[in-house]
C-alpha cells in the first residue's frame, strides 16, 4: 500500500501542471488541500471494492464523502449493512476529471453492484469561474462520468442526482450555475428515458433521483439547518436524501417493481426563468434535440478550450443554416473566412430560446474574446408568433451586449424557405403562405433593431430568391431550407465585404505565408 501510495504521489507532483485539464479530462486532483489523503483512499476503497459484496455504490465528491461524518448516523442506519449495504467511494474536493481518472485507474475494478449512485460536479462550479469551466463543461463531465460507469457495472441500475443547492438565495451567482447544469442534466437523462421507452425498457439504466425542491424553503432559500455550510448536507439532509433515494434502490435490487417517477418531481425554486414564450425563455435543447447535439457541444467546447490565444476575429451564432457551413460546405467555409481566425457556434434544430441558453447560462461566450458576431437565427421558431420570435431575436442581441459589449453583431433576415410540392401535398412556403408571412413579418420587425453602429444589418434575401415569384429556387436551396454552394456563395459575396468593414482586411492565410 505504502509504495502505491508512493508512486501515486510521484504521479500527482508531475502532473500538478494539468491545472486546467477539463471536465472530461482524467486528472489527479492538483490542489494541496485536495491531495492531502487523496491517495490513501483512493488505495482503501479499491481494495473494498476489489473483496466484492457491495450492491451498492456511492460516487461522487465531499457531499457523498462526508455520509461517514455528518450523515454517519444515517449511514449505519441505512447504508453500512443489510440490502442497501453501500460501499462510499466519494472523496472530499473531487471535480468530475478527478472521478474519471479513479474509474479508469481501477478502483471499482471487481465490484458488480446493482445500483450506482452518483452526486457530481458542484466543485467544478465552485473551483473554477465561468470563464475557466462553462455550464456545458460540468455536464459534460457529468455524462461522462454517467457513461463510463454504464460500461463498467453492466448489471446496474444508475441513480444520477442534479446537483444540491449551494448559497442561501436563489439569485446568487453560484447557485444559477447550479441551476444551468441542473436543467442539463434533467433534459439529457429525459431524452435517455424517451429512447428507453422507444426500445419498450421497463425502465431507463438512467433515473433522476432530483428532490432539490424539499432540501430549500417555498422561497428557494437554502437554510443551515438543512446545510449549515450552505453546501453539505447536515444530518437533516442526509435524513431526507436516505428517505428520497431509498424508493429508487428498492427498484434497482429488486424489491419493488416499478421505479419512481424517473425524472422525479421536485425541481429547485430558481432565478432561471423556466416558463413564458419558447421563444424569449432561454432553454436548453430539447430532448429530442440533445442526443444530436451533445457531440457538436463537446467538440465546441474542445476546440475553445484548445484555442489559448482566446481571442477569434468572427463567431458565427445559428441554426443548421449556419453549422452546415462546417459540413458539405466545409470548403466553402475556409474559403470564405480564410484569413480570419473564426468560432461556428451554431447548432442544427436551434430555436432563438437555445441561442440565448447558449449566451446566457451555457458559458460559451464567457472563454474568449471576438471583434463581430454573425447571428441569423428564427427560421425554427414555426410554432411561435411573429412577434415573440422577433423579441427572442432582441433578447440574444441584449445578452451579447452583456457578455461582449465591445464586440459588433451582423444581423440577418430570415431567410425565405419553400417546400415544393409532392405526394400530392401543396406547394408550402410560397408568398403570401402564412409561414412566408410570418417570417417576413419577423424581418420587419427585427431590422430596427440594426442602429448601424453596434448592429449592422445585412439583408441579401432577394438574391437568394430572384425569381419573379420570390420561390427560392433549388439551385440556390438544396431541400428549401439550406443552401447549396451557390447560396452559400451568395451569402459569402454579401457579407464579407461588411466583415472586412467592420474588422478590417483579412491577413495572409496559412498557406501563403
Amino acid at each position: 500500500m505504502k509504495r502505491t501510495i508512493m508512486a501515486a504521489s510521484a504521479i500527482l507532483m508531475a502532473l500538478s501542471a494539468l491545472a486546467d485539464a477539463t471536465s472530461v479530462t482524467p486528472a489527479v486532483p492538483y490542489a494541496s488541500w485536495v491531495r492531502r489523503g487523496w491517495f490513501e483512499r483512493f488505495d482503501q476503497k479499491k481494495a473494498l471494492a476489489a473483496k466484492g459484496g457491495y450492491p451498492v455504490l456511492f460516487v461522487g465528491d465531499s457531499i457523498t464523502h462526508f455520509w461517514e461524518s455528518k450523515g454517519a448516523e444515517v449511514w449505519k442506519r441505512y447504508f453500512a449493512e443489510g440490502d442497501y449495504k453501500a460501499l462510499n467511494i466519494g472523496i472530499s474536493g473531487d471535480r468530475t476529471e478527478n472521478v474519471l481518472w479513479r474509474l479508469q485507474h481501477g478502483q471499482i475494478d471487481g465490484l458488480d453492484p446493482k445500483a450506482v449512485v452518483v452526486m457530481i460536479g458542484t466543485n467544478n462550479i465552485g473551483h473554477r469561474q465561468p470563464d475557466q469551466e462553462s455550464g456545458y463543461d460540468t455536464f459534460c463531465g457529468v455524462r461522462a462520468i454517467v457513461d463510463d460507469l454504464e460500461k463498467r457495472c453492466p448489471n446496474a441500475q444508475i441513480i444520477v442526482h442534479t446537483i444540491f443547492p449551494r448559497a442561501a438565495a436563489t439569485n446568487d451567482q453560484m447557485r444559477i450555475r447550479v441551476d444551468a447544469v441542473n436543467l442539463m442534466i434533467r433534459d439529457w437523462i429525459w431524452y435517455k428515458g424517451v429512447e428507453a421507452r422507444k426500445k419498450k425498457a421497463p425502465a431507463p439504466r438512467v433515473l433522476c433521483c432530483d428532490f432539490a425542491g424539499k432540501l430549500v424553503g417555498p422561497d428557494g432559500t437554502l437554510s443551515r439547518e438543512m446545510a449549515p455550510d450552505l453546501l453539505h448536507p447536515g444530518p437533516a439532509g442526509y435524513e431526507l436524501w436516505a428517505n428520497e433515494l431509498r424508493p429508487y434502490l428498492d427498484y434497482a435490487l429488486g424489491k419493488a417493481s416499478k421505479p419512481p417517477a424517473w425524472l422525479g418531481s421536485y425541481s429547485c425554486p430558481t432565478a432561471i426563468p423556466v416558463t413564458g414564450p419558447h421563444a424569449v425563455t432561454a432553454k436548453g435543447y430539447p430532448y429530442w434535440l440533445a442526443n444530436a447535439a451533445n457531440p457538436r457541444i463537446l467538440q465546441k467546447v474542445n476546440e475553445i478550450a484548445d484555442n489559448h490565444s482566446h481571442y477569434y476575429d468572427m463567431v458565427l451564432l445559428g441554426d443548421s443554416i449556419t453549422h452546415f457551413w462546417e459540413g458539405s460546405h466545409l470548403a466553402h467555409y475556409k474559403k470564405t473566412f480564410d484569413g480570419y481566425s473564426t468560432l461556428n457556434l451554431a447548432f442544427g434544430g436551434m430555436h432563438t430560446e437555445h441561442v440565448l441558453w447558449n449566451i446566457t447560462y451555457g458559458g460559451f461566450l464567457d472563454k474568449f474574446q471576438t471583434r463581430l458576431f454573425t447571428l441569423l437565427i428564427g427560421t425554427n421558431n414555426r410554432s411561435d408568433s411573429a412577434e415573440d420570435t422577433a423579441l427572442g431575436i432582441r433578447r440574444i442581441l441584449e445578452a451579447l451586449a452583456v457578455k461582449q459589449p465591445n464586440a459588433k453583431v451582423i444581423l440577418m433576415p430570415i431567410f425565405p424557405r419553400y417546400e415544393r410540392p409532392r405526394d400530392g401535398r401543396p406547394a408550402g412556403y410560397l408568398p403570401g403562405s402564412p409561414e412566408r408571412v410570418r417570417n417576413e413579418k419577423v424581418n420587419e420587425l427585427i431590422r430596427p433593431l440594426a442602429d448601424g453602429q453596434r448592429v449592422i444589418w445585412c439583408d441579401f434575401n432577394a438574391q437568394l430568391a430572384p425569381a419573379p415569384d420570390g420561390v427560392p429556387s433549388q439551385e440556390i436551396f438544396r431541400d428549401g431550407v439550406h443552401p447549396t454552394d451557390k447560396g452559400y456563395d451568395i451569402w459569402a459575396a454579401a457579407m464579407m465585404p461588411v466583415v472586412e468593414k467592420l474588422i478590417g482586411p483579412r491577413r495572409p492565410s496559412a498557406d501563403a505565408r
